[in-house]
């Protein structure tokens, strides 16, 4: 399983959007399996799951349409394959990094 670092790992905000490339985005169509996580999260702090398009970017949802999202009481989840993903993640007290965990395709 392939790892790689989708943010990396700071105190400051970053937006999916963020010009300077603080977020990259993923594409999972080569891979069977998929999971996302995050380090460091406390309390309220939150990183946002994104399905990206070529008209813009909506919220990865589950089966019941909840948004996806890592907290500090759910630091890691399985995605679904296929999509492009990218993430953003709001300022945390800490450090926080994202990565990805790619499965065997």
């Amino acid at each position: 399983m392939a790892q790689i670092t989708v943010i990396a790992p700071t105190k400051s905000a970053v937006a999916y959007n963020n010009a300077s490339g603080l977020s990259k985005p993923f594409n999972t169509t080569a891979y069977d399996k998929v999971i996302v996580g995050a380090d460091n999260l406390a309390d309220a702090e939150e990183v946002d799951i994104y399905i990206v398009f070529p008209t813009g970017v909506k919220a990865a949802t589950n089966v019941s349409g909840t948004a996806q999202k890592l907290t500090a009481s759910i630091p890691a989840l399985a995605l679904e394959a296929g999509p492009t993903y990218i993430c953003s993640k709001v300022a945390t007290a800490g450090d926080c990094g994202v990565y990805v965990d790619l499965g065997a395709g």
